[in-house]
């Protein structure tokens, strides 16, 4: 194995999917995992020769990742709808993770069921409120009811949103832009924020566009699943 390269293993994933899963660090394929087994891997747009050797190792691409970043900003406040959230929200926010995030890379792939894939991001979200993931949560309520959550992620350059939705009655009605303006107000204090979404989710892309961010890197997302 190229000593560029290394594999590391997940082991929430592991759990979550029912088989051993590992990143793949690096763009040399290396002596893969034997037996059931998902392996992924990411590879800058611009190396198409590295996606054909993952290819020849059984990846196979199934997503272009899209990150995105813009400065912290005063752009106007936050709208009264948005607010930290709260212990009683987790199962609001589980059932929002479960059915409005449908353009992730597990949904993408075919080899992976939607009923795991919408589990597995339900799963994800409800891990703020056990404190396994993220440093803050915002919620955006309508007549009360938690209708659309942003969770985030705070590292030392950029505040990092990991997961953002919207409960399907509510899309179109600017809650997750009053969710980011809350969080980019309250939330932390690095110079940037950064999003990753599909580069087929073009509503994704044209809803960040409009508040201001910017690409800054493009990526093939691989998926090997072992027999």
């Amino acid at each position: 194995m190229s000593c560029s390269t290394s594999i590391v293993t997940d082991d929430w994933l592991s759990h979550e999917l029912g088989r051993p899963v590992a990143h793949l660090i690096g763009t040399e394929p290396g002596q893969m995992p034997s037996g059931p087994s998902f392996v992924d891997a990411r590879v800058p747009t611009s190396e198409v020769a590295a996606v054909t050797r993952l290819e020849d190792a059984g990846f196979r691409v199934v997503d272009a990742a899209v990150t995105l970043e813009r400065p912290r900003c005063d752009d106007g406040g936050s709208l009264a709808s948005a607010r930290f959230a709260e212990p009683g929200d987790a199962g609001a926010v589980r059932a929002i993770a479960s059915t409005a995030l449908t353009q992730s890379r597990f949904h993408l792939d075919p080899e992976i069921p939607d009923e795991a894939a919408c589990a597995l991001k339900a799963s994800w979200a409800g891990n703020f409120f056990t404190g396994d993931r993220g440093d803050w949560m915002v919620v955006a309520q309508v007549d009360g009811v938690a209708s659309g959550f942003l969770q985030l992620l705070d590292r030392p350059d950029a505040l990092v949103i990991d997961l953002v939705a919207v409960s399907r009655d509510h899309q179109g009605k600017g809650l997750g832009a009053a969710m980011i303006r809350f969080a980019s107000a309250h939330c932390g204090s690095a110079p940037l924020l950064r999003v990753g979404t599909q580069a087929a989710n073009v509503r994704s892309l044209g809803f960040y566009g409009s508040l201001g961010f910017r690409i800054v890197r493009t990526e093939y997302v691989l998926h090997r699943h072992g027999a």
